[in-house]
């Protein structure tokens, strides 16, 4: 499978730029998909097997971990993308620049994974940035998609 990278701003919100960038029809703003997220997170204190998902944070409680993780310019962790993929059901394929082995498919617990069809690929620049990766004929869909609904309105 070719993908091509889609840049993403460097605003503290790119890993949701990345998701509404994949071409699979989101139609949330970057805020609103963090929204989200942290909304689903809030009402569900605990992941899909009961552990709370305030086990995997260090340092800080979880009502503070929330109000930081909902800050437009906070970069997300995995329990917030675990979160998103929940809300937006959706299998999320994280490619890491440090190879193969760093790589992880994120997929929403009420899914079967072996059946799954609405997946994105999202390449990840640990400690950095957060880019679109885009098949190459989504990313022609898409362009052809965007240039035809700028020309309508």
């Amino acid at each position: 499978m070719r993908l091509r990278v889609v840049e993403t701003p460097s605003d503290g919100n790119c890993f949701f730029h990345a998701v509404k960038y994949n071409g699979i029809g989101i139609k949330y703003t970057p805020m609103e998909l963090r929204d989200m997220a942290i909304e689903y997170l809030r009402q569900n204190p605990n992941n899909s097997d009961g552990t709370p998902w305030c086990n995997f944070i260090h340092g800080e409680c979880w009502e503070n971990y929330l109000a930081r993780m909902k800050r437009p310019d906070e970069w997300v962790d995995e329990v917030v993308i675990r979160a998103l993929c929940e809300v937006v059901d959706l299998k999320v394929n994280i490619i890491s620049s440090k190879g193969p082995k760093y790589d992880v498919s994120i997929v929403p617990s009420k899914t079967n994974y072996s059946t799954y069809d609405e997946e994105i690929y999202i390449g990840h620049y640990p400690e950095l940035h957060y880019v679109a990766l885009m098949k190459m004929t989504e990313m022609v869909d898409g362009i052809t998609q965007e240039m035809s609904e700028s020309n309508n309105g």
